[in-house]
């Protein structure tokens, strides 16, 4: 299974088109998420960018657009393109995030972010319970936020490795038991399309674990 690739100059090709490209925000956003990303592979190996945050920053875009007929921002395209920096980026916090984006690009992208280890390790607890309180903040999540996250999730179930490890078998059960208690209710919440959409990726990611040899527990 593999995501949409998508080129730079093709996400910036359909921004142009939309009249939100070039803009300072945005180009800045695109250097940030090339410095965070440019060395990072999907598990298939595949470049991240090209992969991943490329393809969903497009995809938020058509769908705003083309499916809510709603007008596409320039602080929305930019928590597109850094819905994973805050996560993955060595060297950008908080702190330096909000001086480089500004207050509402930081609010679209933070609820998306795991928290960093800064020299500790917070006290473990169980996947349930985990669940259990990712269901009441996601649904505290601004409208924007839920929208990249669902074409996030869209994707990720898209990119898997054919080669069966025990770290990923555990991350892919996870990813689809997420998906199924979490985001298809936030996605069906949003609009019917991205429910439908999710749904059948969802069905062709089990069917995908089952053919690939991974056990998937319901």
């Amino acid at each position: 299974m593999k995501s949409p690739y998508l080129s730079k100059d093709g996400l910036i090709k359909k921004l142009v088109e939309i009249e939100l490209y070039p803009n300072k925000l945005i180009e800045g956003a695109f250097e940030e998420a090339y410095n965070t990303h440019f060395l990072q592979r999907r598990d298939d190996g595949t470049p991240y960018l090209e992969q991943h945050i490329y393809p969903v920053t497009l995809s938020v875009v058509e769908f705003l657009k083309d499916i809510k007929k709603m007008e596409v921002r320039k602080d929305v395209v930019a928590a597109a393109l850094l819905h994973d920096t805050l996560e993955d980026s060595l060297s950008i916090y908080d702190e330096e995030f909000i001086e480089a984006f500004g207050h509402g690009v930081y609010n679209l992208v933070k609820p998306l972010s795991k928290p960093k280890k800064r020299g500790y390790s917070p006290k473990r607890i169980g996947f349930r319970e985990e669940l259990r309180l990712d269901i009441k903040k996601v649904n505290e999540w601004p409208y924007i936020s839920k929208v990249i996250k669902i074409h996030d999730r869209i994707n990720n179930l898209s990119c898997c490795s054919i080669t069966i490890t025990k770290e990923l078998r555990k991350k892919y059960i996870k990813q689809l038991i997420e998906t199924k208690i979490l985001y298809l209710p936030v996605s069906k919440e949003i609009s019917r399309h991205l429910y439908d959409e999710l749904s059948k990726k969802t069905e062709e990611f089990s069917e995908f674990l089952k053919n690939a040899g991974y056990v998937t527990r319901q």
